[in-house]
């Protein structure tokens, strides 16, 4: 199985370019029936599941299963983050990691929902700054790609919820980047 290190080495590597790349040997939930769309690109078979992650991660909890790695990159919206994140926290292992794009919108334009634009991030941003600081026990790291990326390193901590920082605006991310990148 790959270790969340060596997860965590390639998109270091590749941060800014396609993760269809990463070499990733497990990439299947065992056990668990879903609907899947797999798709081959350079060899790689990254898995698309067809529903919200909502029921997923019901599912997977249900199971209690458990994994290194678990990327977040759904639906763009700080609510929705803010429930990947607290849901992808009740199955990690220990040493695991969440990893989350987009997380720093290089316009304005990028973080308005609903989407204005072809290229977009939502305003997933929110989350991740008010994860920072309403968790402060929990140690996140930031590697600098063209949306950026998040990763939160698990510990067992029972996590405060409802941390999105709404009250900051894209005036507040521009005045100081290192709301996101510190």
């Amino acid at each position: 199985m790959t270790t969340a290190k060596k997860v965590l080495t390639e998109l270091k590597e590749k941060a800014g370019k396609d993760f269809s790349c990463l070499h990733i040997t497990r990439k299947s939930i065992n056990d668990v029936e879903v609907p899947l769309n797999i798709i081959e690109k350079g060899g790689v078979d990254p898995i698309t599941f067809s529903y919200l992650s909502d029921d997923l991660f019901l599912e997977i909890i249900e199971k209690d299963l458990k994994f290194d790695v678990i990327f977040v990159d759904g639906y763009h919206t700080a609510r929705q983050v803010e429930k990947d994140i607290l849901n992808a926290w009740q199955c990690l292992n220990k040493g695991g990691k969440i990893v989350l794009e987009n997380i720093n919108p290089p316009t304005e334009g990028h973080q308005i929902v609903p989407r204005q634009q072809t290229s977009w991030t939502g305003d997933c941003w929110k989350a991740w700054a008010g994860f920072k600081k309403v968790n402060k026990n929990v140690k996140c790291e930031y590697i600098n790609s063209k949306y950026g990326i998040g990763v939160i390193n698990f510990k067992k901590v029972k996590l405060k919820p409802d941390f999105i920082a709404a009250e900051l605006t894209y005036a507040d991310l521009e005045a100081d980047r290192t709301i996101v990148t510190k």
